[in-house]
């Protein structure tokens, strides 16, 4: 009787509101997700506190009239707890299967993945109400802890929908020459937009998920009611954008496109936007940052070699695994003029300007930095190049050979002029 009772109430409330229309129609709110998942829980939620106390009042008649929270002088306690929880789920089952078919079908037809959270946080929030209400293997929590399951769930396609047309940006960006201005990536090496949209996105979920959990809510039986973190959700994405979109700028055909240095000045713009958007969120994402902080060291280190090879190459300076014994074969003469040109180039401060090498770094600490470790290690090569050339010219004891030496930079002013 309660169980058809309970149900023709939750169809009054979705259907004609209240007495004289006031409070309106639950389904009258159809349009905005959030207050129509929220009413139609809110109203079980009181039905469910309704039923136990009332539950509690019989339960308390049958015992000779004691108060519930001495139900134990007239019947059993233990059974008494267990028979009024089998009863409730048993009303509340009533309510089960149509408050499953609209919420679900409400988180269905949701595509904005703040719209989304907002729904699975009002379904965590009322599981954990439910829980202390209702028995563990009931089929109205079953439901209500089903419906969070699909929320999230959906949080998450959405979120991977968004990864997916980033990583395509990418992809596209790779087949395309942005040099013939028909790629998607400028020279500048700008991150895709759609990989900010996915950003923004992020921020407003783990946002409200900061709002959430920052206003203290009380459910029944004192029972802490916080939003349940999304961290691993978001984590999950991005960490997956990292990995897809680095694999997409990095494959083999690519270099014809993009030059390898490039490739990975492009890599550390889209991992530091990705950084800098995240950052208030240390907290939540931990693993993610820690896991970006390691890939900004590796790239960076592949950065600083690319760009020291880019140097020696530019330098017309006798660099290679077999210097030593190339420098002694090309002799004084063939050795000044690599060194005039060197000389040449470095003073007109373009092929070895580092800091127009890395200007297509959006962070200019990054670029900062990576040019000086750069430089570091060229001068380190340069000054061991420039003992062996005076090994040679010293040996040689030749006219030419001391107009070299003349020419020969010391390593502090190649530092300086790069």
């Amino acid at each position: 009787m309660r169980r058809e009772s309970v149900a023709r109430a939750f169809v009054g409330a979705l259907v004609r509101g209240g007495p004289g229309g006031t409070p309106r129609p639950i389904e009258a709110h159809a349009a905005d997700p959030q207050r129509y998942v929220g009413d139609m829980l809110a109203w079980a939620h009181q039905a469910c506190a309704s039923e136990r106390e009332l539950l509690d009042t019989l339960f308390s008649l049958a015992g000779g009239g004691d108060p519930p929270a001495a139900g134990g002088r007239g019947l059993d306690g233990q059974r008494s707890g267990d028979a009024k929880a089998r009863l409730l789920a048993t009303v509340l089952e009533s309510i089960a299967r149509p408050l499953e078919i609209r919420i679900r079908q409400t988180i269905d037809e949701l595509d904005e993945p703040a719209a989304v959270y907002r729904v699975d946080g009002l379904l965590e929030f009322y599981c954990e109400l439910f829980a202390v209400m209702c028995p563990v293997d009931s089929v109205f929590l079953s439901t209500a802890r089903g419906l969070a399951v699909s929320a999230r769930a959906k949080l998450a396609s959405c979120l991977d929908a968004l990864v997916e047309a980033a990583v395509n940006d990418v992809d596209v960006v790779g087949m395309r020459s942005s040099s013939s201005g028909g790629g998607l990536v400028s020279p500048a090496l700008e991150v895709p937009a759609s990989l900010r949209v996915l950003l923004t996105v992020v921020v407003n979920v783990l946002r409200l998920h900061e709002d959430s959990i920052s206003q203290p809510r009380t459910g029944s039986g004192g029972v802490s009611a916080a939003v349940a973190p999304v961290g691993e959700t978001v984590a999950r994405v991005l960490e997956r954008v990292h990995r897809e979109m680095h694999a997409a700028i990095g494959q083999s055909d690519h270099d014809k496109y993009l030059r390898p240095y490039e490739q990975t000045m492009l890599k550390l713009n889209i991992l530091n936007a990705m950084q800098d958007a995240t950052m208030p969120f240390t907290d939540e994402l931990c693993q993610w940052h820690s896991l970006g902080a390691e890939e900004e060291r590796v790239l960076t280190e592949q950065l600083c070699a690319q760009l020291v090879e880019i140097l020696k190459a530019k330098s017309h300076l006798p660099f290679g695994p077999a210097s030593e014994q190339l420098v002694e074969e090309m002799g004084v003469d063939r050795l000044a003029v690599c060194w005039d040109r060197f000389n040449q180039t470095l003073k007109a401060a373009t092929d070895l300007d580092l800091g127009r090498l890395t200007a297509r770094l959006h962070s200019h600490v990054a670029a900062r930095a990576v040019g000086a470790q750069a430089a570091q290690a060229f001068v380190a090569e340069y000054a061991a190049l420039q003992s062996r050339v005076a090994a040679v010219v010293v040996a040689g004891g030749s006219e030419p050979g001391d107009a070299l030496l003349a020419a020969l930079h010391p390593p502090e002013t190649v530092a300086t002029l790069l």
